[in-house]
């Protein structure tokens, strides 16, 4: 791993918190409705409860939550040499607020500091697929819904087809 020394600039990844977006539903693709093949091949359309919010109806889009992929530019203001069994360790600091209380700084990851941009980005968009990753639905839950919600209106449907004969 390269040496910094204080007052190097460095490229440093960050992979913030997430930020919300709004995407079309995976389920109804934006229309707001799915149409469930019954095993005779009769169809049934159902709204769809993937983008349903409570009792409101149907949106067509759901919202996920991505990582903020960065490189932030700084300046090495500290460098913590440790001598251990197995060599030197160091760490790297940057200043980040100077108030009556003292200096505060952020500790960087050695493995995230860069000497370019698009290494710095390159690392930052590994952290985010990774956290992706990690954090990922398989596939909408609701396919066990959406046989119930449409076997339940069928019955309801031949129920008050009854009734009103």
């Amino acid at each position: 791993m390269k040496e910094y020394h204080v007052g190097d600039v460095v490229w440093v990844a960050r992979c913030a918190p997430y930020a919300e977006k709004r995407v079309p539903c995976p389920v109804c693709f934006g229309k707001r409705e799915v149409t469930l093949i019954l095993g005779n091949k009769d169809t049934v359309v159902l709204p769809c409860e993937n983008c349903q919010l409570g009792y409101d109806p149907p949106t067509g889009y759901v919202t996920v939550r991505e990582p903020v992929v960065k490189a932030e530019r700084v300046t090495i203001d500290r460098v913590e040499i440790t001598e251990t069994t197995e060599g030197q360790v160091r760490e790297y600091a940057t200043n980040m607020v100077t108030s009556g209380a003292g200096t505060t700084y952020q500790i960087l990851d050695n493995d995230k500091i860069f000497d370019t941009e698009e290494e710095a980005l390159i690392r930052a968009t590994e952290d985010a697929q990774k956290m992706n990753n990690e954090n990922r639905n398989p596939k909408a839950k609701f396919d066990r819904s959406y046989t119930w919600n449409a076997g339940y209106h069928m019955r309801e449907a031949k129920r008050l087809q009854r009734q009103v004969e």
